[in-house]
């Protein structure tokens, strides 16, 4: 058990404490576990677990079947012989002092602050110490493991997920470009320009270097760049366009309100996934947690299943 859920623990059985008096005048029994009672004080304890903040004295269903749990729980671990040494509470404490960098003084002065006795607060805490580490680690936490395979095919099921990056493009052009107002014959005119750039490019010339030559784009100037793009950055019909380019390959002339584009796909990049081995353990972690969770439910509905429970408090 590591020191900061000692720590927690403890806090917990401080606050628990800090309304056992107030308790004491409604000890109203509100349910039976094979003939244990469940008091309104137990229940008080178990709320305070839940939400320290909680104030009411209404007695919630669902927090109540919950410390039926709990007594479910510590019986089948006295069924079981499950205890919880001297030793080990003591080391709890202990540890609970050195990170709170309290003395053994002032922490029997916060007992006693509660009104509680020293020995009632260590059998708080050897039963908590059950329930928490010690049933629940045995039935539950020592009965559940998450494979490697599992693992894998939960992260290519949910990749998305783990998206790191969108697919993108780099895109090249030459632009042809078309005046104002533009007669039939100047539009027929730069699809024979089009066409003899297009014979240059097929006969091996370099796009780059047409580009320089040719185009009358800004972007001539560097080699007919237009820059790196995601989807949805670019007009529809050019991007349907570019889409169906390989990497490397040249479009055909495509009509625009500026003129006549050549593209070139320079480079494109696949969506990019955070690497299976950078979230391999958080994947563990939530799969072991879920499975822990239906296990635990498991057990506990078949401790229900076995217990004779009577619910007194509606």
């Amino acid at each position: 058990m590591g020191n900061s859920f000692r720590s927690v623990l403890l806090f917990f059985c401080l606050l628990v404490f800090a309304v056992s008096a107030a308790g004491a005048e409604k000890e109203r029994i509100l349910a039976t576990v094979n003939g244990a009672p469940v008091t309104f004080s137990d229940y008080r304890r178990f709320m305070l677990k839940i939400d320290p903040s909680m104030k009411t004295d209404r007695v919630d269903d669902a927090i109540l079947k919950k410390a039926i749990e709990e007594t479910l729980i510590l019986q089948e671990a006295t069924r079981q012989g499950i205890r919880v040494s001297d030793k080990e509470v003591e080391g709890s404490i202990r540890d609970f002092l050195k990170e709170n960098k309290l003395t053994a003084k002032e922490f029997e002065r916060k007992i006693s602050a509660q009104g509680m006795k020293p020995s009632d607060y260590r059998r708080w805490l050897k039963e908590n110490i059950i329930v928490l580490v010690k049933m629940i680690g045995k039935e539950v936490n020592d009965k559940t493991a998450v494979n490697e395979g599992e693992i894998k095919d939960y992260y290519e099921r949910n990749k998305e997920w783990y998206r790191a990056g969108e697919e993108t493009i780099q895109v090249k052009a030459i632009l042809l470009r078309l005046g104002d107002n533009p007669s039939p014959a100047e539009a027929t005119y730069l699809e024979i320009r089009a066409m003899k750039v297009e014979d240059a490019l097929r006969a091996g010339e370099p796009f780059e270097k047409l580009a320089g030559l040719y185009s009358e784009d800004p972007s001539k100037k560097s080699d007919g760049a237009w820059g790196e793009f995601r989807k949805g950055d670019l007009v529809p019909a050019i991007e349907k366009k570019l889409l169906q380019l390989k990497e490397g390959e040249v479009s055909g002339p495509l009509w625009s309100k500026e003129g006549l584009y050549i593209f070139k796909l320079a480079k494109r990049q696949g969506e990019r996934f955070a690497p299976f081995e950078s979230v391999k353990e958080d994947i563990r972690r939530k799969l072991l947690q879920q499975k822990r969770h239906e296990r635990y439910s498991e057990w506990v509905n078949s401790l229900w299943k076995k217990a004779n429970i009577e619910i007194l408090v509606k």
